[in-house]
Protein backbone atom coordinates (compact mmCIF):
# COMPACT_ATOMS: atom_id res chain seq x y z
CA UNK A 1 0.00 0.00 0.00
CA UNK A 2 2.81 2.29 0.73
CA UNK A 3 4.49 1.45 -2.75
CA UNK A 4 1.00 2.56 -4.62
CA UNK A 5 1.39 6.12 -3.01
CA UNK A 6 4.63 6.28 -4.15
CA UNK A 7 3.61 5.89 -7.55
CA UNK A 8 0.77 8.30 -7.06
CA UNK A 9 3.03 10.54 -6.39
CA UNK A 10 5.95 9.82 -8.80
CA UNK A 11 3.09 10.28 -11.59
CA UNK A 12 1.91 13.64 -10.00
CA UNK A 13 5.41 14.76 -10.19
CA UNK A 14 6.24 14.44 -13.45
CA UNK A 15 3.97 17.04 -15.03
CA UNK A 16 4.98 19.73 -12.55
CA UNK A 17 7.92 20.66 -14.49
CA UNK A 18 5.43 20.39 -17.50
CA UNK A 19 3.68 23.00 -15.89
CA UNK A 20 6.34 25.21 -14.59
CA UNK A 21 7.47 25.26 -18.35
CA UNK A 22 4.24 26.41 -19.45
CA UNK A 23 3.67 29.20 -17.17
CA UNK A 24 7.09 30.60 -17.68
CA UNK A 25 6.27 30.63 -21.54
CA UNK A 26 2.76 31.96 -20.90
CA UNK A 27 4.17 34.65 -18.53
CA UNK A 28 6.86 35.69 -21.14
CA UNK A 29 4.47 36.20 -23.78
CA UNK A 30 2.05 38.08 -21.42
CA UNK A 31 5.02 40.44 -21.00
CA UNK A 32 5.84 40.53 -24.33
CA UNK A 33 2.41 42.13 -25.46
CA UNK A 34 2.00 44.34 -22.96
CA UNK A 35 5.44 45.96 -23.22
CA UNK A 36 4.65 46.06 -26.94
CA UNK A 37 0.92 47.11 -26.99
CA UNK A 38 2.09 50.41 -24.97
CA UNK A 39 4.53 51.42 -27.61
CA UNK A 40 2.68 51.51 -30.76
CA UNK A 41 0.61 54.72 -31.37
CA UNK A 42 -2.77 54.72 -31.15
CA UNK A 43 -4.70 57.44 -33.48
CA UNK A 44 -8.14 58.16 -33.73
CA UNK A 45 -8.95 61.10 -36.47
CA UNK A 46 -12.45 62.54 -36.97
CA UNK A 47 -14.22 64.84 -39.25
CA UNK A 48 -17.15 67.32 -38.82
CA UNK A 49 -19.15 70.38 -40.24
CA UNK A 50 -18.48 72.80 -37.36
CA UNK A 51 -20.76 76.11 -36.99
CA UNK A 52 -18.99 78.99 -35.05
CA UNK A 53 -21.19 82.21 -34.23
CA UNK A 54 -18.61 85.03 -35.14
CA UNK A 55 -19.73 88.93 -35.17
CA UNK A 56 -23.55 88.00 -35.40
CA UNK A 57 -22.98 85.40 -38.54
CA UNK A 58 -22.52 82.21 -38.35
CA UNK A 59 -19.32 80.34 -39.82
CA UNK A 60 -18.95 76.91 -41.46
CA UNK A 61 -15.76 75.44 -40.71
CA UNK A 62 -14.20 71.89 -41.52
CA UNK A 63 -12.61 70.60 -38.44
CA UNK A 64 -10.39 67.55 -38.17
CA UNK A 65 -9.50 66.31 -34.47
CA UNK A 66 -6.85 63.83 -34.25
CA UNK A 67 -6.37 62.37 -30.75
CA UNK A 68 -4.11 59.96 -29.01
CA UNK A 69 -6.21 57.01 -27.46
CA UNK A 70 -2.88 55.41 -26.79
CA UNK A 71 0.17 56.01 -24.16
CA UNK A 72 2.70 56.98 -26.46
CA UNK A 73 2.55 60.78 -27.48
CA UNK A 74 4.05 61.75 -30.92
CA UNK A 75 3.88 64.88 -32.75
CA UNK A 76 2.22 66.55 -35.21
CA UNK A 77 4.80 69.08 -36.76
CA UNK A 78 2.70 71.32 -38.99
CA UNK A 79 -0.07 71.71 -40.16
CA UNK A 80 1.04 70.01 -44.01
CA UNK A 81 1.10 66.55 -41.60
CA UNK A 82 -2.86 66.46 -42.04
CA UNK A 83 -3.49 65.99 -45.83
CA UNK A 84 -6.33 65.06 -48.50
CA UNK A 85 -5.52 61.28 -50.18
CA UNK A 86 -7.66 61.24 -53.32
CA UNK A 87 -8.01 58.10 -55.81
CA UNK A 88 -8.32 54.41 -55.74
CA UNK A 89 -4.84 53.18 -57.78
CA UNK A 90 -3.04 56.69 -58.17
CA UNK A 91 -3.45 58.12 -55.36
CA UNK A 92 -2.58 62.13 -54.77
CA UNK A 93 -2.08 63.80 -51.73
CA UNK A 94 -3.62 67.13 -51.59
CA UNK A 95 -2.68 69.72 -48.64
CA UNK A 96 -5.46 71.76 -47.43
CA UNK A 97 -3.57 75.45 -48.25
CA UNK A 98 -2.53 77.82 -45.15
CA UNK A 99 -4.85 80.56 -46.56
CA UNK A 100 -8.17 78.22 -45.65
CA UNK A 101 -6.56 77.08 -42.39
CA UNK A 102 -8.41 79.39 -39.19
CA UNK A 103 -5.55 79.23 -36.58
CA UNK A 104 -7.08 80.93 -34.29
CA UNK A 105 -9.16 77.90 -33.64
CA UNK A 106 -6.49 75.14 -34.55
CA UNK A 107 -3.75 74.15 -32.65
CA UNK A 108 -0.42 75.47 -32.70
CA UNK A 109 2.41 73.46 -34.63
CA UNK A 110 4.25 71.61 -33.80
CA UNK A 111 1.74 69.83 -31.72
CA UNK A 112 2.72 67.11 -28.98
CA UNK A 113 0.51 65.07 -28.87
CA UNK A 114 0.17 63.41 -25.33
CA UNK A 115 -2.23 60.15 -23.67
CA UNK A 116 -5.57 61.38 -24.20
CA UNK A 117 -4.62 64.67 -25.85
CA UNK A 118 -6.03 66.00 -29.21
CA UNK A 119 -5.10 68.30 -32.03
CA UNK A 120 -7.30 70.23 -33.88
CA UNK A 121 -7.54 71.74 -37.76
CA UNK A 122 -10.27 73.90 -38.60
CA UNK A 123 -10.46 75.03 -42.50
CA UNK A 124 -13.07 77.95 -43.44
CA UNK A 125 -15.64 76.55 -45.43
CA UNK A 126 -16.35 80.05 -46.78
CA UNK A 127 -13.59 82.83 -47.88
CA UNK A 128 -15.91 85.28 -48.75
CA UNK A 129 -16.92 84.41 -52.39
CA UNK A 130 -16.10 81.04 -53.01
CA UNK A 131 -16.53 77.78 -50.78
CA UNK A 132 -12.94 75.98 -49.97
CA UNK A 133 -15.09 72.48 -50.95
CA UNK A 134 -16.37 73.93 -54.12
CA UNK A 135 -12.84 74.45 -55.29
CA UNK A 136 -11.28 71.36 -54.01
CA UNK A 137 -13.92 69.26 -55.75
CA UNK A 138 -13.42 71.46 -59.33
CA UNK A 139 -10.25 71.59 -59.31
CA UNK A 140 -7.95 68.49 -57.83
CA UNK A 141 -11.07 66.17 -57.78
CA UNK A 142 -11.96 65.85 -60.94
CA UNK A 143 -11.83 62.32 -62.71
CA UNK A 144 -11.80 60.61 -59.29
CA UNK A 145 -14.87 59.70 -57.02
CA UNK A 146 -15.80 61.07 -54.36
CA UNK A 147 -15.36 57.68 -52.13
CA UNK A 148 -11.98 57.54 -52.71
CA UNK A 149 -11.80 60.55 -50.33
CA UNK A 150 -9.52 60.23 -47.19
CA UNK A 151 -7.80 62.27 -44.53
CA UNK A 152 -4.04 61.46 -44.32
CA UNK A 153 -2.41 61.82 -40.85
CA UNK A 154 1.49 61.67 -40.74
CA UNK A 155 2.72 61.69 -36.92
CA UNK A 156 6.20 61.87 -36.16
CA UNK A 157 6.50 58.24 -35.14
CA UNK A 158 4.49 55.09 -36.66
CA UNK A 159 2.59 55.03 -39.43
CA UNK A 160 0.74 57.12 -41.33
CA UNK A 161 -3.37 56.86 -40.63
CA UNK A 162 -5.76 56.95 -42.96
CA UNK A 163 -9.73 57.37 -42.22
CA UNK A 164 -12.69 58.55 -44.31
CA UNK A 165 -14.65 61.96 -43.34
CA UNK A 166 -17.28 61.85 -41.47
CA UNK A 167 -21.07 61.44 -43.02
CA UNK A 168 -21.87 64.92 -42.65
CA UNK A 169 -18.53 66.02 -44.14
CA UNK A 170 -18.99 63.82 -47.59
CA UNK A 171 -22.55 65.26 -47.63
CA UNK A 172 -21.18 68.97 -47.87
CA UNK A 173 -19.16 67.45 -50.64
CA UNK A 174 -21.93 66.33 -52.23
CA UNK A 175 -23.89 69.28 -52.44
CA UNK A 176 -22.38 70.78 -55.35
Amino acid sequence: MCSLMNLDWQLINSFSGWFSAAGTISAVVVSLYVSYSTRSTKISVTSGIYVFNENGGKTEYLGILVQNVGFRSFYINNDTCISIRVGWFRKRYIGIGRNHIDFTKSSNFPCKISEGEQAKLFIRLHDGQSRWIDGLKQGLLKGNSLSSLKIVVFPSIGKRVVRRFSREVMHEFKKT
